[in-house]
């Protein structure tokens, strides 16, 4: 991918764009194995936006997941969700300081990329 077509097509500075290749089904129904997702770095203080897809360090290493937010017991909640069902025991619901302990937010995904 050319920075000028990065540039162009998603309007971000090309330095700051990631190609990233899926490994693993967890986004299935949004992404798929092998696939190349273009990204951009995150900016610490940057808003969050809901139903978008990240790149997480957390827990358990480096992974690709959805966040969306809600309220449970009147308190913000970010839910960190594999898309496919098959990874339900996976979709864990924080609250937005237990999700800073425990995540970093790398990237930002803004499409996907393939080749013909």
């Amino acid at each position: 991918m050319s920075k000028t077509y990065v540039q162009q097509r998603h309007g971000i500075d090309p330095n700051k764009a990631v190609a990233m290749r899926v490994r693993g089904d967890g986004m299935v129904d949004a992404l798929r194995p092998g696939q190349i997702v273009l990204t951009m770095q995150w900016d610490r203080g940057r808003e969050l936006e809901d139903g978008a897809i990240y790149g997480l360090k957390g827990p358990h290493g480096f992974s690709i997941r959805r966040l969306r937010f809600g309220r449970q017991e009147e308190r913000p909640i970010i839910w960190v969700w594999a898309d496919n069902d098959e990874y339900g025991d996976q979709r864990r619901s924080l609250t937005p300081e237990e999700f800073d302990q425990e995540y970093q937010v790398l990237a930002i995904a803004l499409g996907t990329e393939q080749r013909l």
